[in-house]
């Protein structure tokens, strides 16, 4: 069986879900095709497949030939890919994490009459009407006309899922957070003045690596950061790091790095303190290793989703947001905007010693909450907000389900042969 795995190039939280799918099909055809961050992570996993196709650097027909040859695709988030499949038809399974982040100004009703009428059009207008859908409408089409989609609960995800069932959106299935922890480990209480600030990929449609402020906000405050008296070492780790980095002060050592996923899991299962940008992958790799985490301001629109999400459970005291420095701000619902919004706060933070010093100070108080923490009741929330979570399939099992849908297929192939 030769599969196509495709992730999309939002941030490490796709392409993350994605290896720890493509490691668990028992086959060597694995072919991954993507582009920028999603790019480089795999890249950094490149025995995993059989074969890699950089999506900015190869032909059209290239993509086009690999999927016409290949059994299936499976496709996270990645929209622009699952359409290619559409468009070739071929079978792709559709794996989403932000589900309930999905905006459009059109009602679910209208959008699910829209997509149902591709399938009376021609190959030319399927595609001139695609380009047409905003980006988070062709995000809900991929669901639409995928063979399954697998999507990670999250809180309200269940609600829409039962909504848009009943309109035509066929075979979504809810399943556990996507996430590896490897070897079931939980994090045991360390003394050992280490920090690990986890940024993920940093770039996506309006943030690039060499522009963002964000990055310099955290790379200002790290070096803040490294002076208290508790703190011995810091680890930035980022997809902007792809040539890491590192400076001493006082004879501690930051060190600012792109982690492998192995080696990043080993520096969260080790640090005493974790901080994180509020991405849904790594809200849930916390929850899952019971590691306190601050939860740093949100990054673009889908983090300030996540993270208002957080802040109604009982890890309220451990977020930071935007408006906690800033004030409050209405934020625009469509991601773009709402994004441009935040990377324009960020950069407000970045260059006011006034809020920056109450982004600092503000974080040094959420520090010192975390230093007195009661673990033991910390991991025990954990499990109940793990456990108000999670639904029968886990990410093991979208892997059963994918591989006996496909020897279904196989063996009516072989029947109508015959």
């Amino acid at each position: 069986m030769r599969i196509i795995f495709g992730a999309q190039a939002c941030g490490f939280g796709p392409v993350s879900k994605m290896v720890s799918l493509a490691k668990e099909f028992n086959t060597n055809d694995k072919i991954f095709i993507g582009n920028d961050v999603s790019f480089q992570f795999v890249n950094r996993q490149k025995a995993l497949f059989s074969q890699t196709i950089d999506r900015n650097k190869s032909k059209l027909n290239i993509i086009n030939k690999a999927i016409k040859e290949s059994s299936c695709g499976v496709v996270v988030m990645d929209h622009d890919l699952a359409f290619h499949f559409y468009l070739s038809q071929k079978r792709y399974y559709f794996i989403d994490s932000l589900f309930g982040f999905w905006y459009s100004r059109k009602n679910e009703n209208t959008l699910a009459r829209i997509f149902s009428s591709f399938s009376e059009m021609n190959q030319k207008d399927k595609v001139k009407n695609y380009n047409l859908l905003k980006v988070h409408e062709q995000k809900l089409f991929a669901h639409f006309y995928s063979e399954m989609s697998f999507i990670q609960n999250f809180f309200g995800v269940r609600n829409r899922i039962s909504r848009l069932a009943q309109l035509g959106f066929i075979n979504l299935l809810d399943v556990n957070p996507i996430v590896d922890n490897y070897n079931g480990q939980e994090y045991l209480n360390s003394y050992n003045g280490e920090m690990l600030i986890n940024l993920g990929g940093i770039e996506n449609f309006l943030v690039d690596s060499d522009t963002a402020a964000y990055l310099k906000l955290i790379e200002k405050l790290s070096l803040d950061l490294i002076s208290l008296p508790y703190v011995t070492k810091i680890y930035v780790c980022s997809g902007s790091y792809k040539n890491p980095k590192s400076q001493t002060i006082n004879g501690k050592k930051i060190n600012f790095i792109f982690a492998d996923k192995v080696f990043f899991h080993k520096l969260v299962n080790a640090a005493q303190f974790y901080l994180s940008s509020p991405g849904l992958t790594a809200f849930y790799e916390a929850l899952y290793y019971k590691h306190p985490t601050i939860y740093l301001p949100e990054q673009h629109a889908s983090q300030y989703y996540n993270i208002n999400h957080i802040k109604k459970t009982w890890l309220k005291p451990y977020c930071l947001t935007l408006f906690d420095v800033i004030g409050e701000k209405k934020i625009s619902p469509n991601d773009f905007r709402g994004s441009s919004q935040i990377v324009k706060y960020i950069g407000k933070i970045l260059n006011n010693n006034n809020l920056y010093n109450k982004f600092r100070d503000n974080l040094c108080k959420k520090i010192e909450m975390v230093r007195k923490v009661d673990l033991k009741t910390y991991q025990q929330q954990c499990t109940t907000t793990i456990n108000q979570l999670t639904v029968s399939a886990s990410y093991v099992d979208i892997v059963n389900i994918i591989n006996k849908n496909e020897q279904n297929y196989e063996q009516e192939r072989r029947i109508e042969k015959n």
